[in-house]
């Protein structure tokens, strides 16, 4: 993981972007977001706005997976380099400190056709200082935008934060679906879901109807058996 200013945000992004094209071994996340106050985080750092650049490369030949990252981490002066080898549990707990169990949350994503340039904008833009039976997989990538807080009268800014993002996204979006784990399911469920599941959609609706015509399995990203009634 490395950490980048957040006015080098258009950079860093057309970077990753231009290095995933050619290097599709190597799964990356990248996040725009705010420092937040954290025991060991230097002061200087508290509240800016920074990128994250996390992902992961599986190689067990160590002087290979750092010559294939190598161009990641010279896309800009980083403020922080943590890259290197760890294992899986430190990989996979490597962010959790960020989200500690006093906060509470909303996030949302949506897969949109690619890293076009009008998108890497529209993401750049909201880390500026004034301001992510599987379907269809041919989206060029899932973009996931998150708020938290601790003070539950914040909430509703969040909320509106999150949501304000997802609709400046729209003209970017692939088929209108998402990834159904990371949605904040406000939007019509119906609709979200019949877009997300594609051409799989009825085939689903009709094995719904035949194995669970009461609907008994519902607490979930439901598949109804037909039309919702309006």
């Amino acid at each position: 993981m490395s950490v980048r200013r957040g006015e080098d945000a258009p950079a860093v992004l057309r970077g990753c972007r231009a290095f995933l094209a050619a290097h599709a071994q190597v799964t990356l996340n990248l996040a725009l977001m705010q420092v937040p106050d954290r025991a060991g985080t230097p002061p200087p750092l508290v509240g800016c706005r920074r990128v994250y650049v996390h992902g992961m490369l599986a190689d067990l030949v160590l002087e290979a997976a750092a010559e294939a990252i190598r161009p990641l981490r010279h896309l800009v002066a980083p403020v922080v380099d943590l890259s290197g080898p760890a294992d899986y549990f430190t990989q996979h707990t490597a962010l959790d400190a960020l989200i500690p169990p006093l906060h509470t949350g909303y996030a949302d994503s949506t897969y949109v056709r690619d890293l076009s340039d009008g998108l890497l904008n529209t993401a750049a833009a909201h880390v500026a200082a004034d301001a992510t039976a599987f379907g269809d997989r041919r989206a060029g990538a899932l973009v996931m935008m998150e708020s938290t807080w601790e003070d539950a009268s914040e909430r509703a800014a969040g909320v509106e934060w999150v949501r304000a993002v997802r609709r400046d996204l729209a003209p970017h979006h692939y088929n209108g679906g998402t990834y159904l784990n990371l949605t904040g399911g406000d939007h019509p469920d119906y609709d979200l879901i019949a877009a997300t599941h594609g051409n799989n959609w009825r085939r689903r609706q009709a094995i719904k109807r035949q194995h669970d015509p009461d609907n008994r399995f519902r607490f979930n990203a439901n598949i109804l058996a037909g039309e919702p009634a309006h």
